[in-house]
């Protein structure tokens, strides 16, 4: 017997659901009832550049997670955006690594934009989005600009980082990579 659950999400989310609805022709409760089965959810995903470096570097922790969300894209399974940030933050994460040379560094950058992901430029309505989550859950803009894209995209933003997905642990869409599945689904 289904019971009714009352749910509250942000306007900008649920402005995003009715977009997508009426594209698809469909009903803001119907895509809802797909997010809360995790259907839509598992079709779009934002991983933060604390998860797309663990595709590089697989010694690290959740390595194994990480990976198997980049099968999941690289096989067809999921579609991923990142934003533009990403490969800045990237970079100078690698450039701290004493053991990797420039070469592989950039090797390194190129192998991302060699994937074919979907690359999110800035936009006024992102960052402004960004900056109000930042307030709101006292988080960088950094961190905040995976969220509001992922948000505008009605994916999922995936962190390694379990204290931003603490923080940010009341909007819908935010999962931490040790939670996300990795039987195959992201």
């Amino acid at each position: 017997m289904a019971k009714k659950v009352m749910l509250s999400f942000p306007d900008e989310f649920l402005a995003e659901v009715d977009r997508v609805a009426r594209e698809e022709q469909r009903s803001r409760s119907e895509l809802v009832r797909e997010v809360a089965r995790g259907a839509r959810m598992n079709a779009h995903v934002v991983p933060d550049t604390s998860v797309v470096v663990k595709w590089l570097r697989q010694g690290e922790i959740l390595a194994d997670h990480a990976l198997a969300l980049r099968s999941a894209y690289v096989d067809g399974r999921i579609q991923i955006s990142v934003p533009a940030l990403l490969v800045y933050e990237l970079a100078n994460v690698l450039r701290y690594k004493d053991e990797l040379t420039t070469l592989q560094v950039g090797d390194a950058v190129r192998s991302l934009f060699d994937m074919g992901m979907e690359w999110v430029p800035p936009t006024a309505a992102t960052m402004r989005r960004a900056v109000e989550i930042a307030r709101q859950f006292d988080v960088t803009v950094y961190d905040a600009v995976f969220a509001a894209v992922a948000e505008n995209s009605a994916a999922v933003f995936v962190t390694a980082d379990e204290r931003l997905a603490r923080r940010l642990a009341t909007l819908p869409f935010v999962r931490y990579l040790g939670d996300v599945e990795t039987d195959g689904d992201a």
